[in-house]
């Protein structure tokens, strides 16, 4: 901190002053040891510096004040007669000042300078003084030294200095004061003494150094540079133009991210001094400080999301779950609502806008809507997209002769596989007949597969790898089971004839990659068609397969030699672990339940006599059983057409694929007599879990249509339709033709196909039991016998034809 050093003016001075002066006693505030006690506890009312006269302390007062004792009272106080007001306001300091280095005020009335620590009263200037060793007087000189008037310089040669010599550059004594006695001695610089006393020895001249100059017997600094650290060894070693550590003046320090610039701190690009103090100098990144971005005081707020703050640009950091910032615009923040909004539904620019529906809306980002407008239907399951033409179907496929589908399932590109046998297309007899579809029934590829004898299809899926495999019958290889391994294309990898029974009725591959076949018996094979193992269970005919879910074996279904349906439960080595018969039928197919147990579905039908006038007629029953994991039959109930619809000629309904839905329901398929138009019509129905009928259509034209297989289908993992294959006398080319049909879940097509009809007459529930057996079935091992086959693949050309129009 400062200490100020009070100088008395001498030479203008009142008698009084004069007096002081040629005494030795001291005028400055702190000189004389003793008169810096007698100051150390005067505080002039806040407003000015005590200074002593004649050894007792006095108020040298700031402007604006007084002295009134040893306290500084403002001007127009009480008291204030006009005498001894400060400098400041009145005309006795009004341009004194001080050189620049300390300020005027009134001591009883007369002009003094108050000077900066480093410098004493000179008149009305405040001069640099130095001690004996060549530095700043303190103001602490041992007590014999005296009045601070009397130290180096006092009689110097004002404003000389010698350039000649280097070494002997600096500031020359001379004695100005009255009373007082140059000395020039040939032996070095000497200091002036009272009154002609004597001179003393001055040890070594005062060296301004660099940015200074000697002026007035003392060391100034030049304009711009500063003595910060009181040694003129080194000069005005302080720029305090552009130091950032002493700008304007020794003591003042721009500090953190600042620079000093003309003499005035100056914070740096992308800095800010915000809070004004420059004690913490620039304290805020205004490039980054989203408070502060840019300039102080500028806080970026961002709606419905988190703000930041870019090389001094407010800008979005983040947005709020669901809402998103589509037009780039800092100032409305993060506008939309991409859960809600309608035009930007799921992201920017993506408007919902499905077509041929009732009232579309945007629901937690997803296109959605009420219903499809009247003769419209979603075919594809995409909601975004609305709802389409041509989404279901009824087709036909083939020739001029017998073309018939056993099987169809939905392949991993959302459309078809579909196989049967065509005598219309073949090499001989019949061939096996593979068509691939589009998700919209049209052909990707179509081929047919046989030799000169009865080649025919009965399963196909798609394989793992993309491919698929066909099982079947063949009596180009003395009436065996025929297996063909197909690529993506339909070109064939493998193909083998395994003996045994007459037939391979359905396929499965299996969690290790190979495959199981019921054919009567099972086969279980590699992914080659290498035999593991066959098995036939005397006593009974096993006509479905499936791996059981958790690998632990298989489940099978069939019926006994004594025409009962049959179940089971085998090892993954074939031999039984649980078998149950119950009443009389066959059983087309098995599916597991969701809880571990199994679902068969089949038919049986007997005779009966429909009255005294007309002879006995055949009536077919569906047959559904439901047993639980350890073969415990849950239920079991039949179906059939009331008596009285049957008329003349009998009928009813046999049921020949069942499968299972995601709600735990059951879907079967067969067909159903028509009493009105006598004939056979395909007939879809669907089940709850106690096997009650939940609804059920029948389908077809003029003559007889059957359903061989039915299988729902998803849409991006979605359950979202039907879809099932049989045969076609109504339509198509002639003859039975292939018949895919394509339904929504409720059995609907839609559209101008309205074939499609409540099962009439109704099929109903007719008896429920739970009787049960354990039939005698002997497991046998057989030995393999494989034939590596030869079959002719033909590229077929068929055109399917649209029985009716959707939308």
């Amino acid at each position: 901190m400062k200490r100020l050093v009070i100088g008395i003016l001498c030479l203008a001075a009142p008698a009084y002053f004069l007096m002081a002066c040629g005494s030795g006693d001291s005028a400055t505030g702190g000189a004389d040891t003793g008169g810096a006690d007698k100051c150390a506890d005067i505080k002039c009312s806040g407003h000015g510096k005590c200074a002593l006269v004649d050894g007792e302390p006095a108020c040298a007062c700031d402007k604006g004040f007084f002295a009134q004792g040893l306290n500084c009272v403002a001007e127009g106080s009480a008291g204030d007669a006009g005498a001894g007001k400060d400098g400041g306001s009145g005309d006795k300091c009004d341009g004194v000042t001080c050189s620049g280095h300390g300020k005027c005020a009134l001591l009883e009335g007369e002009p003094i300078c108050v000077c900066d620590k480093g410098f004493e009263a000179d008149g009305l200037e405040c001069n640099s003084t130095l001690s004996d060793s060549g530095v700043f007087d303190t103001g602490t000189d041992d007590a014999g030294q005296g009045d601070a008037g009397m130290k180096d310089g006092g009689g110097q040669d004002a404003g000389t200095q010698d350039t000649g010599n280097p070494d002997a550059a600096g500031c020359k004594d001379g004695c100005l004061f009255a009373g007082q006695t140059a000395c020039d001695g040939t032996d070095g610089y000497k200091e002036c003494v009272p009154g002609g006393s004597g001179c003393l020895d001055w040890s070594v001249k005062k060296t301004c150094g660099q940015d200074a100059t000697c002026t007035g017997n003392s060391c100034r600094c030049e304009t711009g540079f500063g003595n910060c650290d009181d040694d003129w060894s080194n000069g005005c070693e302080a720029d305090l133009i552009s130091d950032a550590d002493h700008c304007g003046t020794c003591l003042a320090t721009c500090s953190a991210n600042a620079i000093c610039d003309a003499a005035q701190c100056a914070c740096k690009d992308g800095f800010a001094n915000c809070d004004g103090k420059w004690s913490n100098g620039c304290e805020v990144d205004t490039d980054n400080d989203e408070k502060n971005c840019g300039i102080c005081r500028n806080e970026c707020v961002v709606a419905n999301g988190s703000p930041a703050c870019y090389t001094g640009k407010c800008s979005i950091s983040s947005c709020s779950p669901g809402f998103v910032d589509c037009d780039g615009s800092f100032s409305n923040g993060c506008e939309t609502n991409t859960n809600l909004d309608i035009d930007n539904c799921g992201g920017c620019g993506k408007p919902c806008e499905p077509e041929h529906v009732a009232n579309a809306l945007c629901t937690s980002g997803t296109c959605r809507y009420d219903v499809c407008l009247e003769q419209f239907l979603d075919a594809d399951g995409k909601v975004e997209n609305g709802c389409e033409r041509w989404g279901f179907f009824p087709k036909a496929f083939g020739g001029d002769k017998e073309d018939i589908a056993y099987d169809i399932e939905q392949t991993s590109d959302e459309g078809y596989v579909v196989a049967g046998y065509t005598t219309s297309v073949s090499a001989g007899g019949s061939d096996f007949w593979v068509l691939k579809l589009t998700p919209n029934g049209d052909v990707s590829w179509q081929k047919s597969y046989g030799e000169a004898g009865e080649d025919q299809a009965n399963a196909v899926l798609q394989t793992t790898d993309g491919g698929y495999i066909l099982a079947g019958r063949t009596s180009s290889y003395s009436g065996a089971s025929l297996l063909a391994k197909l690529d993506q294309n339909g070109a064939i990898e493998w193909q083998k004839s395994y003996g045994g029974y007459d037939q391979a009725y359905s396929i499965q591959q299996t969690m290790d990659g190979g495959y199981v076949v019921s054919n009567g018996g099972l086969i279980k094979m590699k992914s080659s068609g290498e035999v593991e193992w066959q098995k036939n269970y005397n006593g009974a005919y096993v006509r479905s397969v499936r791996e059981t879910v958790d690998g632990t074996g298989y489940f099978v279904a069939g019926w006994t030699s004594s025409s009962l349906l049959w179940a089971g439960k085998v090892k993954p080595t074939g031999d039984v672990i649980w078998q149950k018969a119950t009443g009389a039928g066959w059983a087309r197919q098995v599916v597991q339940t969701d809880d571990g147990g199994i679902v068969v579905g089949g038919n049986y039908y007997y005779q009966q006599r429909h009255n005294n006038y007309f002879p006995t007629v055949w009536v077919y029953v569906a047959r559904i059983s439901r047993f639980d994991d350890k073969g415990v039959l849950e239920w079991e109930t039949t179906y059939e057409i009331p008596w009285g619809q049957n008329y003349f000629t009998g009928g009813g309904v046999q049921l020949y694929s069942i499968d299972k839905l995601s709600t735990g329901q059951y879907l079967a398929a067969g067909y159903a007599y028509h009493a009105a138009g006598d004939d056979w019509d395909a007939w879809v129905a669907v089940f709850d879990n106690l096997g009650e009928i939940v609804w059920q259509k029948t389908m077809g034209g003029p003559s007889t249509e059957i359903t061989y297989q039915i299988r729902p289908t998803t849409i991006s993992g979605v359950e979202s339709g039907l879809v099932s294959a049989g045969a076609t006398y109504s339509f198509g080319a002639g003859h039975y033709d292939f018949w895919v049909l394509k339904q929504d879940l409720q059995g609907l097509i839609g559209g101008s196909c309205a074939f499609h009809v409540d099962a009439f007459p109704p099929i109903r529930l007719a008896s429920r039991t739970t009787a049960t057996t354990t039939p005698t079935v002997t497991v046998q091992t057989v030995t393999p016998s494989v034939i590596n086959t030869d079959l002719v693949v033909g590229n077929t050309a068929v055109v399917p034809e649209m029985q009716c129009t959707a939308p």
